[in-house]
């Protein structure tokens, strides 16, 4: 597979299940989300959209195919089936969904989803309000062609707001994760509902700078800032800024919706790609292990690899299935098959580190996993697991504990928002032996 120019493979392979126009449909696919992924880049100051996870897209052909990448939403006509479904894990994203749907935001809960994570991996410092108000937009907005529109906030969050009076903006900005106010258990509260409209008018309105202004607000936050503070440095004064968005909330005759535009297209999108029979199960199989079905994940990769003996993608499944049950040795064997078929897989060889790893336990470096992690990142050096991996291992050792420290600056830079490569960094930086630099990159 070639290989992108630097920056985020927002679609590894869109894949569709063999019907008239196929490739048709999942180029329209792989257009679409490819045009999400630049309008994060274009509204989101700072976010580091590659963290060298993939996103596999499995777009069925209708209700019936969905059902069999997700059995627990079976196809019957009393019951409505989601437009997709997005599962997270640590070496690869999927995302299935049904391609015969249309409308102006057919996949907003998949929009929403990724926008969260993208926000998680990016940002250590984002406010709760911000993080509300980010993912509510990018779940709603309208596709272009040219870029998306942003129009008003939710009907359930302006009738939230209708109903009860605005919290005190003070407040809203300076609510933290360990609030009440955050811990809704998912309910659309006023705190909520207001943290949404505010982010849809920051967006939206001349006055505030729309972009421009988060991303001078998100910079001191991300800065070490006092979330409060900064508002009031970057918005002015709040009293005036809640009487303009409780005008907006409550406008009768609406402005026109804002046009956001995308920004220049990408490489990283690769060709949409019609599975074969062998190459199916094997996707089914390895969205089944993403979220716990691990026996229905053994039958389904045992399949594919009957059909086609030489499918890389369905050994290097096994691989991460074995380890998962801490079978090494068939992991290993799994994992070498892999990178056999295909040399040029990242994951088949960071498998084959994982392994070396959970043998190495604590009698001394594992040598092993630095030679496959290695490999990993030479293949794929926005993979961040790997570069955090490689600075476990050098830690161990006094006389490379600079090249941990490198490599957890490394990883701590790919992926800022997540706390336990932050901490990495840190840790290493205050060892006696390093120079004590900040993440590369930031």
């Amino acid at each position: 597979m070639k290989r992108s120019s630097p920056g985020w493979r927002f679609v590894r392979r869109i894949s569709l299940w063999p019907a008239t126009e196929a490739k048709k449909t999942a180029r329209r696919v792989a257009d679409q989300f490819e045009l999400v992924r630049r309008i994060f880049q274009a509204t989101m100051p700072g976010a580091h959209l590659d963290t060298g996870i993939p996103i596999e897209i499995l777009a069925a052909k209708d209700g019936k195919s969905f059902a069999t990448l997700f059995p627990e939403f079976p196809f019957d006509k009393r019951h409505e089936q989601p437009f997709g479904a997005f599962i997270s894990g640590a070496e690869k994203n999927y995302i299935g969904l049904r391609a015969n749907v249309n409308g102006p935001v057919p996949y907003e809960d998949i929009y929403h989803e990724y926008a969260r994570l993208v926000l998680k991996l990016s940002y250590h410092s984002l406010p709760p309000w911000l993080e509300e108000g980010y993912a509510n937009v990018y779940g709603s907005m309208t596709l272009t062609d040219k870029g998306a529109r942003i129009g008003r906030p939710d009907h359930e969050d302006l009738s939230a707001l209708w109903r009860s009076p605005l919290l005190p903006l003070d407040l809203v900005i300076h609510v933290d994760r360990a609030s009440a106010y955050y811990n809704s258990g998912g309910e659309t509260t006023v705190y909520t509902a207001e943290s949404r409209a505010l982010v849809h008018y920051l967006l939206t309105d001349g006055q505030t700078s729309g972009i421009k202004s988060l991303e001078r607000y998100i910079a001191q936050v991300e800065g070490g800032a006092d979330a409060l503070e900064a508002a009031r440095q970057v918005f002015g004064d709040l009293n005036q800024l809640q009487g303009r968005l409780d005008a907006y909330i409550k406008q009768i005759h609406p402005s026109p919706p804002t046009e956001i535009l995308a920004g220049g297209g990408s490489e990283s999108v690769s060709s949409p790609h019609t599975l074969t029979p062998a190459e199916t199960e094997a996707r089914i199989g390895d969205l089944y292990m993403g979220h716990g079905r691990r026996d229905d994940a053994r039958t389904k990769l045992e399949d594919a690899l009957m059909h086609d003996s030489s499918l890389a993608s369905a050994e290097e499944s096994l691989g991460f299935l074995e380890l998962q049950g801490a079978q090494l040795e068939e992991a290993e064997k799994h994992f070498m098959r892999a990178a056999e078929l295909d040399p040029k897989r990242p994951l088949a060889f960071y498998g084959q580190g994982m392994v070396a790893m959970s043998r190495g336990g604590s009698v001394g470096v594992p040598v092993g996993a630095i030679v496959a992690f290695d490999k990993t990142v030479e293949l794929r050096p926005e993979f961040a697991p790997a570069w955090f991996n490689l600075a476990s291992i050098y830690s161990l050792r006094k006389e490379t504990l600079q090249k941990a420290l490198d490599a957890a600056q490394h990883a701590a830079s790919l992926v800022p928002g997540d706390a336990g490569y932050q901490y990495q960094g840190c840790r290493h930086s205050r060892e006696p032996g390093t120079n004590g630099g900040g993440p590369k990159g930031r």
